[in-house]
């Protein structure tokens, strides 16, 4: 017991000595790849429940200055640079000001307008009109009514109404070719139901709270479990958040780092093989001496991205990540190759079935 006691002891202190850079977390203030139309090749028969869509937790928090950044920063591509990455969900919350809705993380005030977002969606739809970004919108830090949320939010809708997209019939599962080129709203405020799809009937995992580093590989299991339902199932919606908070970091639940840095080293768990051999099985092992081994935490970004390619997922659902980087971006575009190989979708054009002979991106 002593021996493997000192063997903690020595992982421990060298484990800032190993970096692990991986792509499937991006901590950096640039677009990580340029993916604006990768939409272009989706069936405008694909029902929305088909798709497997890139998304952003607390979007805003990228590309701005903050006190305090561990604690409260989700993302460091502003919402341009994820546009353009290829995340097509975006998450936005809202505090009733008055006249104005700024947009807020918790308490923290991101010093943005809700116009303001309203004007880059706009902007990136009219370059990018095969496109179409989903926004997850919740009234955050303010207590307002239903009826005074609709009221405000009416005056932003009449300035953007062209980009926005109208639920004529009424259906809980458009298709592709209804909302191409348009912002569709998941209301988490119900008095705005009528101005998109209702967010509290999407199938989710949120579990965020973790009250401690040691949490993460349980929130990896329930992300897991999500992942599973979603690819077994049919006419569902499903969000699936890859982001925690609370007793850690958002930046350690996202990439297992000891700092925030894209390529910063990997924290240890403080546990080694062979004596915790089956414990934490998908965390990965290094600094091997001997036969003994270091077990490593993993984030919630390089894991998900690994697992979508692994087991083949047809149909992850909306992927809500912190710090998403191009390698977990495009495993999540890549379902939407699998789901249209597996229902045999007529392809949008010729560039379609090249991308389908590819093994990644």
């Amino acid at each position: 017991m002593k021996i493997i006691k000192l063997f903690i002891f020595i992982f421990i202190f060298h484990n800032i000595m190993f970096a692990h850079y991986d792509t499937a977390y991006w901590n950096e203030y640039a677009a990580t790849q340029y993916r604006s139309g990768w939409m272009d090749w989706l069936p405008d028969e694909m029902l929305l429940s088909d798709l497997s869509l890139p998304g952003s937790h607390d979007t805003m928090t990228g590309g701005v200055k903050l006190k305090g950044h561990d604690i409260a920063r989700t993302q460091a591509m502003n919402l341009r640079e994820q546009l353009i990455s290829g995340i097509r969900v975006i998450d936005i919350r809202a505090k009733h000001n008055g006249n104005s809705f700024p947009i807020y993380h918790g308490i923290v005030n991101l010093g943005v307008d809700f116009g303001e977002v309203l004007r880059i969606v706009r902007d990136f739809l009219r370059q990018n009109p095969t496109e179409s970004i989903f926004m997850r919108f919740k009234q955050e830090n303010s207590s307002a009514s239903d009826t005074e949320m609709e009221k405000l939010f009416k005056k932003y809708y009449d300035s953007y109404k062209d980009i926005f997209w109208v639920n004529t019939s009424g259906t809980t599962n458009p298709k592709v070719g209804d909302f191409r080129g348009k912002l569709v709203l998941l209301s988490d405020v119900l008095s705005l139901n009528q101005y998109g799809l209702s967010y509290r009937y999407i199938n989710k995992q949120d579990d965020y709270h973790l009250n401690a580093n040691w949490d993460l590989y349980a929130k990896w299991d329930k992300i897991k479990a999500q992942f599973n339902r979603s690819n077994n199932s049919s006419g569902t919606i499903y969000m699936n958040y890859l982001s925690g908070s609370g007793g850690s970091f958002p930046y350690f639940v996202a990439s297992g780092h000891s700092s925030p840095g894209t390529g910063a080293g990997r924290l240890v768990t403080g546990l080694t093989e062979p004596g915790w051999k089956g414990v934490y099985p998908d965390f990965p092992r290094g600094a091997w001496f001997g036969v003994i081994a270091t077990i490593y935490f993993e984030g919630t970004n390089t894991l998900t991205a690994d697992y979508l390619k692994k087991h083949k997922i047809a149909l992850a659902g909306m992927v809500m990540a912190d710090f998403p980087g191009e390698r977990l971006i495009n495993s999540i575009i890549n379902c939407n190759l699998v789901k249209m190989q597996q229902k045999d979708l007529k392809k949008r054009d010729n560039r379609a079935k090249a991308i389908l002979t590819r093994q990644s991106y």
